[in-house]
């Protein structure tokens, strides 16, 4: 029977390989989604590329060795069909041991392995490896964490006291990170709606001015009885089983920073499992797949005030809150502020030719809105309809 190559990654460059697989039209399947050989034919019926990752079984493998024979036994049956395997290079060796008569040699994905240099240089063209591919706050130096503090203040508007507290943290987050004393930087949010929570988790994703979308979690879209599996997927075979929103987002994304909303309608599941994740820094989806999320920041944010958040998240959890804030409604002098700011942005996107009177109509017409409003999203409504309401006018 002929033997077959197993092409090897850098784990530092699974997400990006993932990615640029489905952009392809083709398919990354971890072994454990592959159940038979008829699985894959389907997959092969539709005209798509498939690629099969043994790094999961390999793994396993190396620690227990009862089941090699089934195995070996079942990689039989799917080894002929047009598949591709590939496996996390760390493992390949062992992969051609166990099973020397389906695979004779290993060759590396040249666009998706860190030669030697790279690894003892830590650099990747003026980069280290993971500044080239997860973007996260424990890249910044002094001058990066200076800009990012500087962002923070000229794009959000008042909780300045958090902001400060915020930076202080980061520098510390930094200094122990580095030596792997603290894994995942944690920030909790309380208030009412509407009072700049999400917006500040937005703000450190745009700092890193990048394509993708924020990794965003809203358990208020969730099931209570199903929320973990939701999250991290389920088992496969269990009726409306998935991969779970947070691996499939966090293979999506080039930023290390995580929003979780509405974290308070969570389950207890959920608790023990950001208990678990915070401590550790890495989690197991239901795949058996390991995502690290060394170096990233996690805000949580909650509707609850401060009385609430102590009777309705459980004290062991709340200790592992690096920080806990609690928003207030902004000023009237912060709340203008912050109307200026958005009213300028937009301004400076239209096409209009005296933009200075036009904004001062603006103004004059929704001057009222700062004593009347706290709400920041239905100001933005409101500045939005009025300059609808200001644009027809304007038109000839």
């Amino acid at each position: 029977m002929m033997r077959h190559t197993i092409y090897t990654y850098s784990k530092e460059y699974f997400n990006k390989l993932y990615e640029d697989r489905d952009e392809q039209g083709a398919i990354v399947l971890s072994i454990s989604q592959v159940p038979n050989k008829t699985h894959l034919d389907n997959y092969i019926d539709r005209g798509l590329d498939v690629e099969v990752d043994l790094t999961s079984a390999i793994s396993l493998l190396m620690i227990n060795q009862e089941s090699l024979y089934q195995f070996e036994l079942y990689l039989n049956t799917i080894v002929e069909v047009e598949i591709r395997f590939i496996i996390e290079e760390k493992y390949a060796e062992k992969a051609l041991d166990l099973f020397k008569f389906i695979f004779d040699e290993s060759e590396k994905l040249p666009l998706y392995t860190i030669n030697k240099s790279e690894k003892e240089d830590g650099n990747l063209n003026g980069e280290t490896v993971e500044e080239a591919l997860i973007k996260k706050v424990t890249n910044l130096k002094n001058d990066g964490i200076d800009r990012l503090d500087n962002h923070l203040n000229t794009n959000i508007i008042g909780h300045n006291d958090f902001k400060n507290a915020f930076i202080e943290k980061l520098k510390s987050f930094s200094v122990f990170n580095s030596i792997g004393e603290h894994k995942v930087l944690s920030v909790f949010l309380l208030g009412p709606s509407g009072i700049g929570k999400t917006e500040f988790a937005k703000e450190i994703h745009n700092f890193f001015n990048v394509d993708t979308s924020l990794i965003k979690i809203n358990f208020g879209n969730y099931s209570s009885q199903d929320s973990l599996n939701s999250l991290i997927g389920s088992p496969r075979g269990f009726i409306g089983s998935d991969d779970g929103e947070l691996p499939r987002k966090l293979l999506k994304s080039d930023v290390g920073i995580i929003l979780i909303d509405e974290f308070e309608k969570a389950d207890k599941k959920v608790f023990n499992f950001f208990l678990e994740l915070l401590e550790e820094g890495s989690f197991t989806n239901s795949l058996g797949e390991v995502f690290d999320l060394n170096g990233y920041v996690i805000i949580f944010t909650s509707n609850l005030d401060k009385k609430s958040f102590t009777t309705k998240l459980p004290p062991e959890l709340r200790s592992r809150f690096d920080i806990k804030s609690e928003f207030f409604p902004l000023s009237v002098e912060d709340k203008n502020t912050y109307l200026s700011l958005k009213l300028e942005k937009l301004i400076s996107k239209l096409n209009i030719e005296d933009k200075e009177a036009f904004r001062e109509e603006i103004e004059q017409e929704i001057k009222d809105i700062v004593y009347t409003q706290n709400n920041l999203r239905e100001i933005n409504r409101i500045l939005r309809d009025a300059i609808t309401r200001r644009m027809f006018s304007w038109l000839p």
